[in-house]
């Protein structure tokens, strides 16, 4: 898999702000690799790190190797989950994304 343009700060709300963005939660963003990602829960959207389910892909690993098909680092994707720590969080999608706004936006983001 080729690496990943950085979304941007810009790009992040207005997917956000679609008719269908909570059906898509969490979204994961980064560049060049995956890095953060927005989730909502108990009601609350919050920007987080994204952290590595090595358990998960290690087993995932293991039986895809045993059903003798592939397993490549692009796998490792699926299994960064956004439970690290908090980096921006709101109630209301607008003070979620004002809170974007405010926040020292990384550029690998």
């Amino acid at each position: 898999m080729a690496p990943l343009p950085p979304t941007g700060r810009d790009r992040l709300i207005a997917m956000l702000r679609a008719p269908d963005a909570r059906d898509r939660l969490p979204i994961r963003i980064g560049g060049p690799t995956l890095q953060v990602g927005v989730t909502c829960e108990d009601g609350r959207f919050r920007l987080r790190r994204l952290v590595l389910d090595h358990d998960a892909l290690a087993e995932f690993g293991r039986r895809e190797l045993a059903a003798g098909r592939g397993f490549f680092p692009d796998h490792a994707n699926m299994f960064l989950m956004p439970v690290g720590e908090v980096l921006a969080e709101a109630g209301a999608l607008d003070a979620f994304c004002e809170a974007l706004r405010q926040l020292a936006w990384d550029p690998g983001w």
